[in-house]
């Protein structure tokens, strides 16, 4: 029947799982674009401790106002993103091809206790995943757009910029020499240049002021080449340009005293050294463009008690007093600018410059525009459809019939192998992009053929051990204990071909290095799992916990799991790794260890799992052949009554498996076992002699 429960629930689910993603982006596109382009429409994320309080309290324009852009940007984002993408590929046929589009859904207990758990587990993972990795999202903006608006040369336009230099454009009178009056408060008075009595006009009425400066200093004879540096760009705060400068203004029969301020678009404005009241001549500076701003800044979004956009670094939304990152950067490029000709401002669709220019800008917009709309769609379908392939495909390569397949599970498989993989190597390329790219391929062959014989030998057995004769055996015991019925032991027909082996070595791979990565990370101990329990019940509140000290985490010492200890940074597969990508990566030859790569890792995994191979078929065929012998010497037949002998086989090898395997780990860990017979035989006799005893001490008589 109909599950009316999880019909509304999964509906919730997936709206409000595109909000908050829809949420986080457009907030963090906010913070990545120049602050002139969004910083004024989009309202920043605020901090809401009574949100009944503020609905209540709000009229209802006010709500109107919010609701209706946010619900312009999700609809269109959702029709954009969602609608558009599916009906183009539902209608090209892609659909009945892609795993997206064709779930597969098992359920281990009935439909309608399942999947109510798992919507609820999928958003609070959901919620937990966005709060850790939003940034993620605006970094990844940042990057693709800076790359893209380069190639465009779209990023002055669009992106922040640092002031790298100003630029002396020229030095120009306050005063015009050639003008006077005749008296003025009983004395002569020399006018103010023209140039500045407008200049200030126009910034009171804020139009096309930047034109306005261009346009006259046009005409003035370019000046020898002056720089002033910012100190900015060395991480200080020394721009040279922070004082008004007063002129007096003839207005209305009189003067009076306006101030300029230093700072008009890309133009700075302060005093000569060395002027005088009567001879004051003020210059003229232009920013020069630096590098790209960094954004997001880390911890933007914290909505603390100390919120805001000077603390948080943030762009400041409405009358916020602007950070210090905001006022230092560079003016932003319009695309089309008023013109100022023979003293008029001219329109932009007037001239005929506009109409030349506005086919080559809406190309670029454009391009970018079907850019960004074709990466949002790949990086969507490929944040759902590839860990969903990769969990499908190790369900393929482990030989799970395809009647289990349940790919919330599945995605869930892929998605813990593909997105720490992912976030590691973007880290990687970040970290050393650089190096990657000097990175010399003749020259690394070359260094390759000269590594010592000896050397190479080691690496050699690494490869053979690790890559080869490790992951065949631990796939054979996969097959044989799992996947191979009870045909394959009657050895008549032996279903082994190069097709077969390929799969079995897939299969010991995937096992192998699987076991390796939880090692790496010490997923068998106790402490860790202690950490994840801690974070997710104690540390969702970063700030209840700050000022605490941190409980001490005792630290595994060699010799705890058996011979050698395998897990932690001081593990046997820690040191591995370590010394191979050493080895590999960046070639430090010295760093081939016998010891660390053979004797201590490969050699013993290699040993044990042979030795977990070959004993329980020995076991199984010798103790069959047995069975034969004796049947047939106390009955008429050989054969083993009417149990076929291919199914004791099987039986035999399943239980010596699991009894070799437990073996192994029994001499793997009696260090283990014997501390722990220690302590149980210790507090079984305080409990027998010493429980409700009072000890005396015992004195000399």
């Amino acid at each position: 029947g109909v599950d009316i429960v999880a019909f509304f629930l999964l509906h919730w689910v997936v709206g409000i799982t595109f909000m908050l993603l829809v949420t986080v982006s457009v907030l963090q596109f906010r913070e990545v674009l120049h602050p002139d382009i969004l910083s004024h429409i989009i309202r920043p994320q605020e901090s809401q401790p009574d949100l009944i309080a503020n609905l209540l309290q709000d009229d209802g324009w006010t709500h109107t106002k919010r609701i209706l852009p946010s619900l312009t940007i999700y609809a269109g984002l959702l029709a954009l993103h969602v609608w558009l993408p599916a009906m183009i590929l539902s209608q090209n046929g892609f659909d009945e091809h892609m795993a997206l589009f064709r779930p597969e859904l098992w359920y281990i207990v009935p439909e309608r206790l399942q999947i109510p758990i798992e919507l609820i587990l999928f958003h609070l993972v959901m919620l937990s995943m966005l709060e850790k990795y939003k940034n993620r999202i605006g970094e990844i903006q940042h990057t693709c757009l800076l790359k893209v608006c380069n190639t465009l040369q779209l990023a002055h336009n669009l992106l922040p910029h640092s002031v790298g230099k100003f630029r002396l454009r020229k030095v120009i009178p306050l005063r015009n020499k050639t003008e006077h009056m005749d008296f003025h408060y009983g004395k002569c008075t020399t006018l103010i240049d023209p140039f500045w009595e407008e200049l200030v006009t126009l910034h009171e009425k804020n139009d096309g002021i930047e034109e306005f400066i261009e346009s006259h200093l046009q005409f003035i004879e370019p000046q020898m080449e002056k720089y002033c540096d910012l100190g900015s760009e060395r991480g200080e705060s020394t721009e040279p340009f922070h004082s008004y400068i007063a002129l007096p203004i003839f207005e209305k029969e009189k003067f009076t005293k306006k101030l300029l301020p230093p700072r008009i678009g890309s133009f700075r404005f302060r005093k000569q050294e060395g002027s005088t009241n009567e001879d004051i001549s003020i210059e003229i500076w232009q920013e020069v463009m630096g590098n790209p701003v960094p954004r997001p800044p880390e911890g933007w979004d914290y909505l603390g008690d100390n919120g805001g956009a000077i603390e948080q670094g943030r762009w400041a939304w409405g009358k916020e007093r602007k950070s210090d990152v905001e006022n230092s950067l560079a003016k932003r490029k319009r695309f089309f600018s008023p013109i100022y000709r023979n003293g008029k401002f001219i329109r932009p669709w007037r001239s005929r410059k506009f109409w030349f220019s506005l086919v080559p800008i809406f190309l670029k917009v454009g391009i970018l525009l079907i850019f960004s709309w074709l990466a949002v769609s790949f990086c969507m379908y490929g944040a759902i459809s590839i860990p969903l392939a990769i969990g499908r495909a190790l369900y393929k390569i482990l030989g799970i019939p395809a009647s289990y397949t349940h790919d919330p599970f599945v995605f869930t498989i892929g998605s813990l192998i593909f997105y720490p993989l992912q976030i590691y190597v973007t880290d990687l390329i970040n970290s050393d992009k650089a190096k990657i790219k000097t990175l010399n391929i003749l020259r690394k062959i070359k260094l390759i053929m000269k590594v010592p014989r000896r050397k190479a030998i080691i690496l050699f057995q690494v490869g053979s051990l690790w890559l080869v004769l490790s992951p065949l055996t631990l796939g054979f015991i996969y097959k044989l204990f799992f996947l191979n019925s009870a045909t394959f032991w009657s050895m008549e027909k032996p279903n082994i071909h190069i097709r077969s082996v390929v799969t079995i070595w897939a299969v010991g791979c995937v096992l192998l290095h699987l076991w390796g990565v939880l090692c790496y990370f010490s997923a068998f101990r106790r402490d860790i799992w202690v950490r994840i329990g801690r974070f997710a019940f104690n540390d969702m509140n970063n700030n209840d916990n700050v000022g605490n000290r941190a409980a001490p985490v005792q630290q595994a010492q060699p010799g705890d799991d058996g011979e050698n200890n395998w897990q932690g940074e001081n593990g046997v597969v820690h040191r591995f790794v370590e010394t191979l990508s050493s080895v590999v990566i960046d070639q430090e030859w010295d760093k081939v260890d016998r010891g660390v790569l053979v004797g201590d890792s490969t050699l013993p995994i290699s040993k044990k799992l042979l030795f977990l191979l070959v004993v329980p078929i020995a076991i199984s065929f010798g103790c069959t052949e047995l069975l034969q012998v004796v049947y047939k010497t106390y009955f008429t037949n050989a054969d083993l009554g009417d149990i076929p002998v291919e199914k004791v086989r099987l039986l035999l090898y399943q239980w010596s498996t699991v009894s070799t395997f437990l073996s192994i780990l029994l001499l793997s860990f009696q260090a283990h076992i014997r501390s722990w017979f220690r302590a149980a035989h210790k507090a079984a006799r305080d409990q027998r002699y010493l429980l409700g005893q009072v000890l005396l001490n015992r004195t000399a008589s």
